[in-house]
């Protein structure tokens, strides 16, 4: 096979009429068997120059593509998991508990063992601060003994009733400052700090303050004592 220079399109398209011109004026015989020039102009294969689609058309279909892939991802990435049955009645529970603060987020074990006798923690955010409960499921119904490992506490509260404890304990009046948040979440058993200030005089003492029970109780004793 002899491979020779293949002409561009352009020109084998000039050929084309200019063959064409010169067999409409009679200078190319019609009865003869035609050249292989004739016989591709008169299929219109040179003749009319065939232009591939435009590139627009292919990238508009690619990014339409890629446009639906990345909604399918989307709907199947996008949000948070929908919480389980046993998350949204842990949270419905403990929010009646820990009102009128605030309670999101619970997460269970998703492998948690439902079966009497039972138990797993879930957490979740208490005000932005962590909080966890144990879950126990009771019997073969599926009941459940929900018991918080953390206390919340408002702190306008706990500083009154602080500051009516030690006023009685110590003889004197005296003013509590826990801190400037509205809410304390402390884990059940552990300590926080206030600061007791004498009425008449402004002197100040901390106090370590144990929280006894998940529904606030708590008791108090002077710092180093």
């Amino acid at each position: 096979m002899t491979c020779g220079f293949v002409p561009s399109a352009e020109r084998m398209s000039d050929s084309c009429n200019e063959l064409m011109s010169r067999q409409h004026q009679g200078e190319v015989g019609t009865l003869q068997r035609p050249s292989a020039l004739e016989s591709n102009c008169l299929r219109g294969r040179f003749a009319r120059l065939q232009t591939a689609p435009p590139m627009r058309k292919k990238r508009s279909a690619s990014l339409a593509a890629l446009a639906t892939i990345i909604v399918m991802l989307a709907a199947a990435c996008g949000g948070e998991p929908e919480q389980t049955a046993i998350e949204r009645e842990v949270q419905n529970y403990l929010q009646s508990v820990v009102a009128p603060a605030e309670i999101s987020d619970i997460d269970c074990p998703p492998d948690a063992p439902i079966r009497p006798g039972s138990s797993f923690l879930c957490d979740g955010l208490v005000e932005n601060e962590f909080y966890e409960a144990q879950v126990t499921i009771i019997d073969a119904q599926g009941r459940k003994e929900i018991r918080p490992r953390h206390a919340v506490m408002q702190v306008i509260a706990k500083e009154t009733s602080v500051a009516a404890e030690a006023a009685e304990a110590l003889g004197f009046d005296v003013q509590a400052d826990c801190g400037d948040s509205l809410y304390l979440v402390v884990p059940v058993g552990q300590t926080f700090l206030c600061t007791l200030e004498q009425a008449d005089t402004g002197l100040t003492q901390d106090i370590e303050v144990k929280v006894q029970n998940e529904i606030g109780a708590t008791d108090w004793k002077l710092k180093g004592s």
